[in-house]
């Protein structure tokens, strides 16, 4: 079967999307399938990059390369795309299915009923739905009144095979960090994306108690590779830790390679995902907390209350989760003494491997 995968990203793109979307390249060519991701031509990116991938300018162009594959999956967001192209796939009777990592109604307030509307009539002319958590698939039954046979949720998952605990990392990166080796470190990976309070986090933090904590914040963040306004923003984060005088306990660091982030989270003790605590994000469960388990991390979720990371985070004690920054300190204070050190199961790290998510998505799409 010609699989065609259309993506706002592709490697070498940074970021969770695009190796989400490898993950599932290399597992559906495994099987024999021939794969072809279709993304946006970017500045900096080369036309003819990597064969498997497929560069566009305009819809037209992407048109032309679609038409000759047999199933189709159409990532959103963005659904501008999806909502132009799902009419071309129906009238050509091309199936296809819509792979929804993120629901696009609640994340653009700003044009709020148009996205519903997008996103309403995708859902409902797709073959096949597919989401990355319960909560989004219940939200398009209840919402969009979808059939259950038509849906699944498949979960983001972490490609284990690129993202793995690294010995002898922990003494290397530290040393290059220059943050002691028995510091305890929180470590936060990703865009600065709007629903990310990363200034909740920060402001959460005060000297005295980073002090007495021996405690270390590092970020690894992409900045500007894909957007600007991150660069912006990123000012504005360097500002308030250097009011609050808290520079040499922060280690920034921009746009390393996916290969590296293994080292990197390797060297660390805690993983977090600062969502904003609203309805809006009841839903998600970002891919860093995946990839700060397959790294022998503890996680800390903030966000929705009774939200996907509560409910994820409630099944284990690896963590622990808050929806208030006050609740903060006490939970991170007690968090870091235990004795124990931190070991993630093998069940779970095999539950939540991509290979298992690109079966299930492979499966679903043989029915």
């Amino acid at each position: 079967m010609k699989i065609g995968i259309i993506s706002p990203y592709a490697l070498p793109e940074k970021g969770a999307a695009s190796m989400r979307i490898e993950s599932f390249l290399n597992y559906f060519k495994n099987q024999g399938h021939k794969t072809t991701i279709y993304a946006p031509l970017r500045k900096d990116i080369q036309k003819k990059e990597r064969a498997e991938v497929k560069r566009y300018s305009k819809i037209r162009e992407l048109w032309k390369g679609l038409k000759k594959e047999d199933f189709l999956i159409i990532t959103s967001p963005p659904i501008q795309t999806a909502f132009l192209i799902i009419p071309l796939l129906r009238l050509k009777q091309i199936p296809f299915l819509f792979d929804s990592r993120d629901l696009a109604a609640v994340n653009n307030k700003k044009f709020k009923n148009l996205k519903t509307f997008m996103e309403k009539y995708c859902v409902k002319l797709s073959n096949k739905i597919s989401t990355a958590t319960e909560y989004s698939k219940e939200y398009y039954i209840k919402n969009y009144k979808i059939s259950q046979k038509k849906i699944k949720t498949i979960p983001n998952g972490v490609d284990r095979s690129v993202i793995y605990f690294v010995r002898g990392a922990r003494k290397k990166i530290r040393r290059e960090l220059n943050i002691p080796e028995k510091a305890k470190t929180i470590v936060y990976t990703g865009i600065l994306g709007k629903n990310h309070d990363i200034e909740g986090f920060i402001n959460s933090l005060d000297k005295q108690f980073m002090d007495k904590n021996n405690l270390f914040i590092v970020m690894i963040l992409i900045v500007g590779d894909t957007e600007n306004k991150s660069v912006i923003r990123l000012k504005k984060i360097e500002k308030t830790i250097e009011k609050k005088e808290l520079v040499n306990k922060f280690r920034i660091i921009k746009n390393i390679s996916p290969e590296k982030i293994k080292e990197y989270l390797s060297a660390f003790d805690i993983g977090i995902t600062p969502m904003l605590s609203n309805k809006d994000n009841l839903y998600t469960l970002p891919v860093k907390t995946y990839e700060y388990l397959s790294c022998n991390l503890g996680v800390i979720g903030v966000g929705a209350k009774n939200g996907e990371i509560d409910k994820f985070l409630k099944r284990s004690d690896f963590g622990f989760f808050i929806h208030k920054w006050q609740n903060f300190k006490p939970q991170l204070q007690k968090f870091l003494k235990k004795k124990d050190k931190i070991k993630i199961p093998l069940k779970l790290l095999e539950s939540i491997d991509r290979k298992e998510s690109a079966k299930k998505l492979l499966e679903f799409i043989e029915e």
